[in-house]
């Protein structure tokens, strides 16, 4: 297990870009603060995207479970 977060600020302009713009809020922030911490509190990886492309993501995601 893994978690796959991004800055506050990639969160928004990727909402944006998907046409969701209204899911830009302030609960979804706190929403995705509290997975992070849950994460961390859990001892699991924490994969941020924020500046890694598709591809590179990807990786980062089968790396982190496959060495689970």
């Amino acid at each position: 297990m893994c978690a796959i977060d991004c800055t506050r600020e990639v969160r928004k302009a990727r909402l944006v870009a998907r046409g969701q713009p209204e899911l830009a809020t302030d609960d979804m922030h706190a929403w995705a603060a509290y997975l992070r911490g849950q994460a961390h509190a859990l001892g699991l990886p924490v994969i941020d995207t924020s500046g890694l492309g598709i591809e590179q993501a990807t990786d980062a995601l089968l790396a982190a479970v496959t060495q689970g």
